[in-house]
């Protein structure tokens, strides 16, 4: 079935529609539909045919906006309907810019406003405590744990470890490893360059897998987005107006929290990265008076992917 026969059986019971599509991510295709009676809602709908892959996700984001709207002031999206089957998300349409669209022509003070309301957004989602990591369904109750780094290159292949939900930060990192170890067991590197990184992160995965048979410690399991930057950021001028994109958010260890976004990437000034070490700066000292430590395993299971072979700081710094 086409894009276009996938918008209006969703709508068909809703009377005349016309659809613009207004935005694109990794896994979803975003419309804003337009009724004739000028009421106007987004539909999210999933790209991928995978089934389960897009059943989760769906119900972890109607999941978490449901939760983040009945139990904070964090401005999202309300949702209308959904279907897993169907592979959509209806849900109301905020009017606004995205962040790295409209960055360039705030002045510092106004910067420095915007950074401060984001600031806050983490201090609440940071003061979310829960008993159970996972995502969360729209009954609210958790779900398996579900981020972006289970879906690339074939990993949401990967059977034979715990999927969640976790009691323990202890669980969970053990998992984590135990699922990128099994990946990079099964999974041939595409060229010799490959070769060489795929073979030391095999190596790096099985010492932390060592290392994380000691007990780790527990610490606060805290709400996250999982991918808070700043085209999921929508403002009314100088004011948040909404958080968008939750299908990646859940309960997770405080670690987690730690995975700082980059807000202003894409604008065309070039003092970004500046404003995003401001950023990181204010949030960082934020949460160490929230008592917040970082573990070097749990940040392991983060950002092993992404972090290049060369650079397995969470080993020493687990032995420091």
């Amino acid at each position: 079935m086409n894009i276009d026969m996938r918008l209006r059986n969703i709508v068909a019971n809703d009377g005349t529609v016309n659809f613009r599509q207004i935005g694109e991510g990794g896994y979803s295709l975003v419309y804003l539909a337009t009724f004739t009676t000028g009421v106007k809602r987004v539909i999210k709908l999933s790209k991928t045919s995978e089934r389960m892959m897009t059943s989760d996700r769906i119900l972890n984001e109607v999941g978490c906006l449901r939760h983040i709207r009945n139990n904070t002031n964090i401005p999202v999206p309300e949702v209308f309907k959904y279907s897993t089957e169907d592979g959509y998300i209806e849900m109301e349409y905020v009017e606004g810019d995205l962040l790295p669209d409209i960055w360039d022509t705030y002045t510092d003070d106004q910067k420095h406003h915007v950074l401060h309301q984001i600031v806050q957004i983490f201090e609440t989602l940071c003061n979310m405590h829960g008993d159970t990591i996972g995502s969360i369904g729209p009954d609210g109750q958790y779900r398996p744990t579900i981020d972006p780094s289970k879906y690339t290159n074939g990993r949401n292949d990967i059977r034979g470890y715990d999927p969640g939900p976790y009691k323990s930060v202890s669980e969970y990192a053990k998992a984590y490893l135990k699922k990128e170890k099994l990946y990079h067991e099964h999974t041939t590197p595409e060229d010799e360059m490959d070769q060489q990184s795929f073979e030391d992160k095999k190596s790096a995965l099985s010492e932390l897998l060592e290392l994380s048979s000691v007990q780790i410690d527990d610490e606060p399991i805290v709400m996250c987005h999982g991918d808070l930057h700043g085209r999921n950021i929508i403002m009314d001028g100088v004011n948040v107006c909404a958080i968008i994109d939750w299908e990646f958010g859940g309960y997770y260890p405080s670690s987690v929290a730690y995975d700082l976004p980059e807000l202003t990437s894409g604008t065309d000034t070039d003092d970004d990265e500046d404003w995003d070490g401001v950023f990181r700066a204010m949030l960082s000292e934020k949460m160490k008076k929230m008592i917040f430590n970082y573990n070097p395993i749990v940040g392991r299971c983060i950002a092993i992917i992404d972090t290049p072979s060369s650079d397995w700081s969470a080993i020493d710094s687990f032995h420091q």
